[in-house]
């Protein structure tokens, strides 16, 4: 008959053998689902492989052979487990997986295994090493999703990674307690004062994990659709509805000034009709890349009509704010579009106005910078213009002029 003690053990370990089944069958279904996302299938992967170490621990107080063995096995499965797991985060943060370094982990373990005695015959060294083995990989499994890219906008990020790092705390004490109070094999179950709360928050946190992944992945899928909507397709930079989104709520800032500035191909329509709408495409992308590698990165840039694109500055200073759009005309100018051989010219006229000369209103600092775009291609195109309200009074009391010249005209 079972000492009750062990039997509680071993019982923890096949609940742990159930949930974590259940978690893989589970991620297993959200990555057929999600092919897009391969990191669920090989979270997956871990967990069965998780599942299988629970299981086989589970058995070893019914089939007590080979018991150096059996310990071998479970312990490199639990460690395969992590590792899988940080491949998950690798291919989830669309990064290159290192398996070569999970598999020599794997073969130093096995190594120390066959030629080192006491790391088959005293279970204590096997729980230090397995121990620090698997809080090295917790960790390192939270600090890769946390610096993962995009990662941080994820709302469920901050949590894997508390449950992560609060995991591998909670696993790195076993090591002290090892020291202190050393477990002993008894039928086939490691025994200590400590074995039975390491075994619940084992069990608890595979639970907790298994349910954060699978938000994780919906969140990742949320953000992925959100920024679809967000972007243009063909230059890879925000759209229209994103642009004004984030300028409406950078101009409700009332900390900083800001400057819009509206840029237009010169001559765009000339350049489709001569050289193709393929061609027009690549100097929209390159005129695009051109100004995203000038700007600082503070900046908000946007494609808002066909061959009119918007930036969005976080200064209100005129010396700065020109020298930036100086710096941006110029390295449009530069582009090199090739259409057989011949260099396919690129120019823009640029338009800007500032909060601190129009306010803080978004169509009326779109219409000023519009205005002074429109001015710039009046003046000879490939020039920066800003926006002043004299010279749009002037133009407008001009306008009215002409008007009353007219009326008089047809009268006389």
């Amino acid at each position: 008959m079972w000492d009750a003690d062990l039997f509680d053990v071993a019982t923890i370990f096949l609940c742990t053998f159930v949930c974590v089944l259940v978690a893989g069958m589970v991620m297993s279904a959200v990555w057929w689902n999600n092919k897009q996302e391969p990191g669920a299938g090989l979270w997956a992967l871990s967990f069965f492989v998780g599942a299988l170490a629970a299981m086989f621990t589970a058995l070893r107080s019914i089939f007590p052979h080979y018991l150096e063995v059996q310990v071998a096995i479970c312990n490199l499965l639990e460690v395969a487990a992590y590792g899988i797991v940080w491949a998950g985060i690798r291919s989830f943060n669309r990064q290159k997986i290192h398996w070569h370094y999970i598999g020599a982990v794997l073969a130093l373990w096995l190594i120390g295994f066959l030629l080192w005695e006491p790391f088959r015959t005293e279970i204590n060294i096997v729980i230090i090493v397995q121990t620090a083995l698997t809080v090295g990989f917790a960790f390192l499994v939270a600090w890769e999703l946390y610096n993962g890219p995009g990662n941080r906008q994820l709302p469920m990020v901050p949590i894997v990674v508390g449950l992560l790092i609060t995991h591998g705390l909670a696993r790195a004490a076993i090591i002290p307690s090892a020291i202190l109070w050393p477990a002993v094999m008894v039928n086939g179950q490691a025994e200590a004062p400590w074995f039975g709360p390491y075994m619940m928050e084992l069990l608890i946190h595979t639970v907790a994990t298994g349910i954060s992944f699978v938000v994780l992945i919906k969140d990742r899928s949320e953000q992925r659709h959100r920024i679809a909507s967000e972007t243009d397709v063909l230059t890879g930079i925000q759209n229209r509805r994103a642009f004004i989104e984030a300028t409406q709520l950078a101009l409700a800032n009332q900390m900083h000034e800001w400057s819009l500035a509206i840029l237009d191909l010169d001559n765009f329509k000339a350049i489709n009709d001569r050289h193709g709408h393929q061609t027009g495409d690549r100097v929209l992308v390159r005129f695009s890349d051109a100004v995203k590698t000038t700007i600082p990165e503070s900046a908000t840039f946007a494609r808002i009509g066909g061959e009119e694109f918007a930036i969005l500055l976080k200064s209100g200073e005129p010396r700065l704010v020109r020298s930036l759009l100086e710096g941006v005309r110029s390295a449009v100018e530069a582009v090199q579009v090739n259409h057989h051989g011949q260099r396919v010219p690129l120019t823009t006229s640029i338009g800007a106005a500032m909060t601190p000369v129009v306010g803080r209103n978004f169509d009326n600092l779109m219409g000023a910078a519009d205005e002074a775009v429109y001015r710039a291609k009046n003046a000879g195109r490939n020039r920066l213009e800003f926006f002043h309200p004299t010279e749009s009074l002037n133009e407008m009391v001009r306008g009215e002029q002409g008007r009353i010249t007219q009326l008089q005209a047809k009268a006389g």
